[in-house]
């Protein structure tokens, strides 16, 4: 079961720190997404090919075009090898902006 695996996987190879953050889904030429309950309980073989399994994360971006304007939220599924660089290339593709300037409020 995917399941079985990925608990595994996340136990012996993700840093402790990251393991509350990780989940699994499935990465084809259109993006990420998350595998659904039924699929973590399903075997590996019973999935299309073409798709490869992976661990990400999901990022949690506001967009703010100015002053005075609502910030727009937006969830980023991001790999766990993604730099900074990648994350601002994928933000600049979904929502077609020229610049981008990101900043942290951690």
């Amino acid at each position: 079961m995917m399941n079985t695996i990925f608990s595994k996987y996340k136990k012996h190879y993700v840093p402790k720190y990251l393991q509350k953050w990780i989940k699994i889904g499935k990465m084809n030429e259109t993006g990420i997404s998350p595998l659904s309950e039924n699929e973590l309980k399903s075997s590996a073989s019973q999935h299309d090919d073409g798709f490869r399994f992976v661990t990400y994360g999901e990022i949690n971006i506001s967009i703010i075009y100015c002053e005075g304007i609502r910030p727009q939220s937006l969830l980023l599924p991001a790999l766990l090898t993604d730099n900074i660089e990648k994350i601002k290339k994928q933000i600049q593709e979904l929502k077609r902006l020229k610049t981008t300037e990101l900043k942290s409020l951690i």
